[in-house]
Parts: C-alpha cells; structure tokens; sequence
C-alpha cells in the first residue's frame, strides 16, 4: 500500500480524515457494530456516523480551494475534478444497474425506476434536480451530484473568500442562510407541485439539494484560506484536537443539549471539522497519530472508492451473516477496502492520468483571474 498513498506533507492529515469521514458513514449503514448495546451512548454514536458526509463537503471544500490554486486554469482544474470523480463513479453505477440491484432499498426508500432519465441525469450529475431520482441507484450517490454542483461553482466563492474578515463574513452568512433554508424552504421549481403538502418530500428535497451545504464548503474555503494568512494558529494542534475529541464525547452524551448550542448535525459536524482543518499540522502528535499515519492515508486515499459501494456490499454480505452485527460491519469494511483498493488501482488512476494528460494536450491554458 505504500505505492498509493498521496503525500501532502503538513496536510496529510485531512487526507486521514477523509477515512475517518468514510467509515462513519460505514458504521451506520452496516448496522452500527453492535454498538447499540452500549446504550444511548452507542446509539449516539452510530446516528454521529452520518455526519462523515458534511465532514466530506468541508473537506471538498478545501480541496476544491487547493486544487483550484494550484491549476493552470479552470478548465483543466475542472477537467481533473471530474476525470477523478467519474470513472468510478459511473463504474459503479452500470454494476448496480446491471446486476439488478437498483433501485436501493437504502434509508429512504426507492422512489423511482430505473429508466432512461433517471440513468442520464446520473450520468450529467443533475440528479439533485429531482430528489425521487437522486438517490436511487446506489443509495448514498446523493453527495455527488452536489460535490460536482460545487466543484464548478466553489472557485468563485474562493475569489471573493480571502483574508480573515472575509472568511468570517462568508461563514456567517451561509450559515444563516443554512437556517433559513431549513427552516423557511424556498420554492424549488424541481419538486413536483404537491411538495407544499407533503413534508417528506420537502424533507427529502432539501436535503439532497446543494443549496444548504454552502456553509459547509464555505468552511472549507474558509478553512484555507486562515491556513494560508494564519499559519501560526497550527501551532495549537495538539490542543485543539483533544478540545474537539472532548466536545464529540459531550456530543455522543449529551446530543440534544449540544444541538440546542449547534442547531444540528450538519452545522456542528462541518464546524468541527473545519475547526481540526484550521488547526491541524503533521508536526502535532496527535494529528500525526490519529489521521496522519500511513494506515489513515491509505484508506483516505481510496476513501472515494469505499464509500460508493457499500449498499451494493451490503446486498451481498447479508446473504450470509447476522443484520446489525459486529461480524457484518467488520466484514463489509474489509471488503470495502479490498474492492476499493483494486478500483483506485484499476479504475481510478488509470483514468486520472489519461484525462489529466488529454486536459494538456487540448491545451486549457487561459485561466479565469488570479486569486
């Protein structure tokens, strides 16, 4: 495994944390490891695990700033976003098609059919423009479809997010849109005209929309660029982590005084994980130990790969062992890395270099402006 890891020198850390991100949403959709016996704790504990996907667009959302600064123009910025995001992607997409998976039973249901529509706006990344479609072949591709949606538009939020007041003014402000999106739905033209009606299409709807999670990728931009103007804050790492593995206890023991501070899941999960981004460094110990080692950039490498096919895993595994338990769990994340591993290898790499090569040789030279 030592070939593929990615070295990003003081920032591998982020890289372990992507895998952090992945298998807890691992944990929850392969039944939480038995940990339910540990009580509300436990309980807690496992429901946290889907908070690895508002970890993730805090996440994107840096690496959209890095990647995005670091490329000759926007075109072949994008062009590498996307040769690196669909291969695998649409690898998995034709497996659960093809196998007669889809549609997913997942945590909401099949909404839809499997039809031509549906396996196009897959393909163009526009699922999130109908919520009965966006979700309904994989189970959790919702997040790419808004990961794309923002790829393109979170270079723009870069130009106008620099220096430290700027960066508090754009995350207060998506974050009081987040609140009033949650609590005061706009119109959405995609809903069908009964939305008004039934609150678990809106429900649906807004939460496998884009619009919400600016503030989640407005933390991430925001996250790189006070590392950029305030390099000294990374000196406080090691503190820092151990208040935020504090604040997670309280969190997983007291959940609902806590969301009372934080308004809920996604504000706090992308707060603390902007918060570890800001402060983190590979010379803090316990960065260096829990998200920067080998073994974490690793599986944060081919973390992508891990995520996308583990209903279809799961379809599988629970044809030979007990639902919800400890040897199921223990079983899909060993096989999600093995077929994630053998994608990056096959699949993900392979792809990456041939679309990154053809990007050069189209020639996308002329960049938007200089940030």
């Amino acid at each position: 495994m030592g070939q593929i890891e990615k070295d990003y020198g003081d920032t591998n850390f982020i890289t372990g944390m992507r895998a952090v991100a992945a298998f807890g949403v691992l944990l929850i959709h392969f039944g939480g490891a038995g940990l339910d016996a540990f009580g509300q704790f436990g309980i807690h504990l496992i429901e946290f695990g889907r908070t690895g996907v508002y970890a993730f667009f805090v996440i994107s959302g840096y690496s959209i700033s890095a990647s995005y600064q670091t490329s000759a123009s926007y075109l072949r910025y994008l062009n590498r976003r996307l040769w690196r995001i669909a291969p695998i992607y649409y690898f998995w997409l034709a497996v659960a098609i093809l196998s007669g998976f889809a549609p997913i039973s997942g945590n909401h249901g099949a909404l839809t059919s499997i039809d031509a529509r549906n396996v196009w706006m897959h393909l163009s990344f526009l699922s999130f423009m109908d919520y009965r479609v966006t979700n309904s072949i994989l189970g959790v591709e919702w997040s790419i479809s808004i990961e794309v949606f923002w790829y393109i538009l979170a270079p723009l939020l870069l130009f106008f997010i620099r220096g430290r007041i700027l960066v508090a003014v754009a995350v207060i402000a998506s974050l009081y849109w987040y609140w009033k999106f949650t609590e005061y739905p706009p119109y959405l033209p995609w809903l069908p005209t009964t939305w008004v009606e039934d609150k678990y299409d809106v429900g649906l709807a807004m939460h496998w929309s884009p619009l919400p999670y600016v503030a989640s990728y407005c933390l991430g931009i925001g996250a790189y660029r006070l590392r950029q103007v305030m390099p000294e804050l990374q000196r406080h790492g090691n503190a820092v982590f151990i208040a935020v593995t504090l604040t997670c206890v309280g969190f997983l023991a007291y959940r609902e005084a806590v969301l009372r501070l934080a308004y809920d899941e996604v504000v706090f999960s992308s707060l603390i994980t902007a918060t570890l981004i800001v402060f983190g460094s590979q010379s803090a110990v316990v960065y260096r130990w829990v998200f920067g080692n080998r073994l974490m950039v690793f599986l944060g490498t081919i973390s992508y790969g891990i995520y996308l096919p583990q209903f279809l895993l799961l379809e599988v595994l629970k044809n030979y062992l007990p639902a919800n338990s400890p040897q199921i769990f223990l079983a899909g994340c060993g096989l999600a890395i093995a077929v994630s591993y053998a994608g990056y290898r096959l699949i993900e790499l392979p792809a990456l270099k041939f679309g990154t090569s053809l990007g050069e040789k189209i020639g996308f030279k002329r960049r938007i402006k200089t940030l």
